[in-house]
């Protein structure tokens, strides 16, 4: 059939010579494809200036800080508050110095040196004075040998000379606050640190004195009261005190500012021959007490107690008779020896530790090998005493190395 032109109804005439018309877009739908074509160009942008080596996003500048403050130190992971833990320490020991001078607060530090002063012209040092160095964090706190102690030098001196007729003022004062040495003091400021000096020294240098502390601690503890009346302190009560010194039968302690002599056979319930051998009773240390008396004097707040370090826990004595019965052998270690005497007739004897403060009393063996403190050896246990709660032996082997 043949195609004719004519036969087109109107309906497809207007199909095909109606003109194209763009679809409708809204404004939203325009400003979401501006948006996306804008990225997709910055996109092609960084990869171009990635690929030269140039660098993109906005341009490096030099940065503003705040101004450092002292200890400040910088750190890898960008922060600018870091500090350094040492000049943290010392602002917070240097806060505690302006309130201990302000308020009279109490401090405690480290006894670390004995220092002298010459006294110029005086042609000889009978009366030199002296300064307790004590350590409390970077500073060093000087306190002279008056406020060191409220003992005086007439009664230190005359201390030191029974055991020395011809020992000086400033001898025994020397040895007196040498003996001292590593104790842990409370004390109150009396002079600032130059702080802004040049001379790093002067500006770790306090003034100190230990005396005042002594006093104030004394008066707030052992004449303080409890909300019912009674006294803070009393006979029997169990406390932790400072050890200040040491000597060979005895030691020396401080409680609440008031200071009292311990001897060896209030220390434990065995025999010591050497009290400063013992590393239990070295200065510095804390030691459980028990009060056994108490002295007190309101006029002046002066105050003398005594006290026991051996009865401040059980008798472990009634436990080794139990455990330590007799015809065993047992392994100890050689803590007091007493030489035969042909003076005193004394065939001697040996103590033997078997456990903290149970000890087997043997007499002095005649073996090869002599004892010696610290030794370890075995003993024969013979018999035993429940009502002084002793026990009686013999050594029958000594184990030649010592112990440390």
């Amino acid at each position: 059939m043949e195609f004719n032109k004519d036969m087109l109804s109107a309906q497809d005439v207007q199909e095909q010579e109606a003109p194209e018309v763009a679809p409708m877009v809204s404004s939203e739908d325009e400003a979401l494809s501006i948006e996306l074509a804008q990225e997709k160009a910055a996109s092609v942008q960084q990869t171009k200036e990635r690929k030269s080596g140039k660098a993109s996003g906005p341009r490096a500048v030099p940065g503003h800080f705040l101004a450092r403050r002292r200890g400040m130190i910088h750190s890898a992971s960008g922060r600018t508050d870091y500090e350094d833990e040492a000049e943290v320490q010392r602002k917070r020991a240097l806060l505690d110095i302006f309130q201990s001078y302000n308020r009279k607060r109490r401090l405690t530090g480290t006894v670390k040196g004995v220092k002298p002063v010459f006294k110029r012209g005086t042609g000889h040092d009978d009366d030199m004075p002296y300064y307790v160095v004590v350590a409390y964090g970077p500073y060093q706190v000087y306190i002279p040998d008056t406020k060191f102690t409220e003992m005086s030098p007439e009664t230190v001196l005359a201390i030191y000379r029974q055991r020395d007729p011809n020992c000086t003022m400033a001898n025994a004062m020397k040895i007196y606050l040498q003996s001292r040495i590593n104790a842990q003091v409370e004390f109150v400021v009396t002079d600032l640190p130059n702080d802004g000096s040049q001379d790093e020294r002067e500006s770790t240098l306090v003034g100190g004195d230990r005396a005042e502390a002594m006093y104030r601690s004394r008066v707030n503890y052992w004449f303080g009261k409890q909300n019912n009346g009674a006294d803070l302190i009393n006979e029997g009560d169990i406390a932790m005190a400072r050890i200040i010194c040491t000597s060979r039968q005895a030691i020396r302690v401080e409680l609440f500012g008031v200071e009292t002599s311990i001897r060896a056979r209030e220390l434990s319930w065995s025999m010591i021959q050497d009290v400063a051998e013992n590393d239990k009773f070295q200065a510095g240390k804390e030691i459980k007490i028990l009060i056994t008396s108490i002295t007190r004097n309101e006029a002046d707040y002066s105050v003398e107690f005594t006290a026991s370090v051996k009865r401040a826990d059980p008798d472990p004595r009634i436990a080794g008779l139990r455990l330590y019965s007799d015809f065993g052998v047992y392994l100890g270690t050689i803590r007091y020896i007493e030489p035969p005497s042909a003076e005193t007739r004394s065939r001697g004897g040996v103590f033997v530790e078997l456990d903290e403060g149970v000890q087997c009393m043997c007499p002095f063996p005649n073996g090869t090998v002599p004892p010696s403190r610290g030794c370890k050896c075995y003993v024969f246990i013979t018999n035993h005493d429940d009502e002084k709660l002793y026990l009686y032996g013999r050594i029958t082997h000594i184990i030649t190395q010592r112990q440390s």
